[in-house]
Parts: C-alpha cells; sequence; structure tokens
C-alpha cells in the first residue's frame, strides 16, 4: 500500500515524495520510481526528513496502522502517527489508510488481542500546528474509474509492484516469502477452466 501511495502522489504530481520503511527491497523500489527512500532501521525518520525538508513537509500518510515498529523494530502502534504530526509543516495534512480497527485473533491476524485498539495522540502539536486529518477505508468503488482510465491509457503502471507471478499450488511458499520481505507482491494466475 505504501509504494502504491508514493508512487500515487509522484502521478499527481508531489514535488518530492518521501517514502519510510525498513525493508531494504521496499525502499529500493520506492527509490526506482523517484521517491526518496527513508530508512527508519535504527535511525529516526523525522530527522532524517527534517534535515532535507527544514520546514517539514505539506502531507504525510500513514499506510500501516497498527502494525507499526519503532527504530528498533518492537511494535508501537502509535509510532506513524506521532512521526507524521512531528514532520508535517504548520498548517498541513495528515491521512491515515493503515488500519486502525477491532480484530480478535486469526490465522490473518493471529496477534490481534495484543494490540491497543486506543493509541496516544499528540493532541496539543496537531493543535498547535494547525493540521488536518482524514483517515478511514479508501472508497473503491468512487476511485476505481480513475484509476481504471490511468492505467488503461498507459499513464500508470502499477505493476511495478509485482515481485512474482505463480501458480497457486505455489501460494504457500510464497506466502512465506512475503512474510519474510523476500516477496513486494504476488499474483497468484489460476489455470483456465477446463470448458465441458
Amino acid at each position: 500500500m505504501g509504494l502504491l501511495a508514493a508512487y500515487s502522489a509522484i502521478l499527481r504530481g508531489a514535488s518530492r515524495v518521501y517514502s519510510v520503511d525498513h525493508v531494504p527491497e521496499r525502499l529500493a523500489i520506492a527509490e526506482s520510481i523517484g521517491a526518496v527512500p527513508i530508512n527508519f532501521n535504527g535511525s529516526d525518520p523525522v530527522q532524517q526528513i527534517m534535515a532535507l525538508e527544514p520546514n517539514g513537509v505539506t502531507r504525510s500518510l500513514d499506510c500501516i496502522g497498527y502494525e507499526a515498529v519503532d527504530i528498533h523494530g518492537q511494535p508501537r502502534e502509535n509510532e506513524v502517527i506521532q512521526n507524521m504530526v512531528a514532520v508535517t509543516s504548520p498548517g498541513g495534512g495528515l491521512g491515515q489508510i493503515g488500519i486502525f480497527g477491532q480484530a480478535i485473533n486469526s490465522t490473518g491476524t493471529p496477534l490481534a488481542d495484543s494490540l491497543s485498539h486506543t493509541i496516544d495522540f499528540p493532541m496539543a502539536d496537531f493543535f498547535g500546528k494547525s493540521l488536518s486529518m482524514k483517515s478511514g477505508p479508501v472508497p473503491i468503488l468512487e476511485y476505481a474509474p480513475a484509476l481504471i482510465h490511468l492505467i488503461s491509457s498507459g499513464r500508470a503502471r502499477p505493476s511495478f509492484i509485482v515481485s512474482s507471478t505463480i501458480g497457486i499450488e505455489e501460494a504457500p511458499e510464497y506466502f512465506a516469502r512475503f512474510s519474510d520481505h523476500l516477496e513486494t507482491k504476488v499474483v497468484i494466475r489460476f489455470p483456465d477452466p477446463v470448458l465441458e
């Protein structure tokens, strides 16, 4: 989601886009599309960006939500939100599309009950900088026609995100590869149905 968000900002004409991550492969992809990679593994991303943008950035976007980790790789649900408030210039805006929501333990969210659904928010800084914020699920049906047009016209080529195309029988192996950050996005091709 983060790489496609950076790509969307570039397509919309952003003068500079920073992509913050700790996975080298994703940072390399971000750089390949024109974003400035910021590796937060052991180094404060706010300080890195502020060194390049002393007045801060106009807009910031959280694409990870409650699965955020700090510079030491430790889970910290409010890390990205706090960094966004710190790095966004006065009068700027925050977007939050990373998931914050009630979840139960399942195979897809095995640690859901260990995550807080209430996070600390730096309200005084948010207020003092006159920031605004919009969040929530993206209304797919509303944006789909414009996105389809961008792709069909050749202006947008989101396939850069795909690292492998596989058959369904390879899914368990590639799920593990994705979990280990060896894949960015995997497309599963199903065989053509046999017509009788």
